[in-house]
């Protein structure tokens, strides 16, 4: 446990001629991922507002923080974010809503609204996520493109007495694609997070 104040970073200097820039934005950071690109992106959200900026930093050779990305978040829908998802190799950010709807935010051109590219109506979404892989294992090929399934985990809302969990894993093989489903699992309770691995193609939850 931390015991003082200068035991660790309260403040982050970005360097580097035209991005020098102060860690401080004001803003309460809601979500934080790394990605493959060296980059690490945080979702800000503006106090008391439904307003949310996406943040992007990297760490250069020399060992400089630079901050490569700022940007409001330009959303499509008007119900309430619950969840985030930031693609683990396309500047693409995935978020979820209370109404079980899935969108697609593209950091390369932030001033375009999100697009609704998945939607599971009556359904709670309890777990967006992609699972990276770690980098000290030798992967076969088919293993590293699971990288880019967005793994979605819901349950039925309209069902009181009974849970009716699903698992659900899609593709995003290319930045501009449609979400191409790979597989399906039903039936299930209400899942809270979801972790899986697969042999010779095959998943093992």
């Amino acid at each position: 446990m931390l015991e003082s104040k200068e035991e660790y970073l309260t403040e982050v200097s970005f360097m580097g001629g035209s991005v020098d820039y102060s860690a401080k934005t004001g803003r309460d950071m809601v979500y934080m991922e790394g990605n493959k690109e060296g980059y690490v992106f945080a979702v800000l959200q503006e106090p008391g507002q439904e307003e949310y900026y996406v943040y992007g930093m990297v760490l250069n050779a020399d060992c400089k923080m630079e901050r490569s990305h700022y940007m409001r978040l330009n959303p499509a829908n008007s119900d309430k974010i619950t969840k985030f998802a930031f693609h683990p190799y396309y500047r693409l950010l995935f978020y979820a809503t209370e109404q079980g709807d899935i969108y697609q935010f593209n950091m390369n051109t932030p001033d375009e609204k999100a697009k609704k590219v998945l939607s599971f109506p009556n359904e709670h979404i309890s777990v967006l996520k992609f699972n990276q892989l770690v980098p000290y294992i030798a992967y076969s090929d088919w293993e590293k493109e699971r990288e880019k399934w967005l793994v979605i985990a819901s349950y039925d809302k309209t069902k009181e007495e009974s849970v009716s969990g699903v698992l659900r894993m899609y593709e995003f093989p290319e930045v501009t694609s449609d979400p191409k489903q790979k597989m399906e699992f039903i039936d299930l309770g209400k899942i809270v997070d979801a972790t899986y691995r697969f042999r010779n193609d095959e998943p093992n939850l």
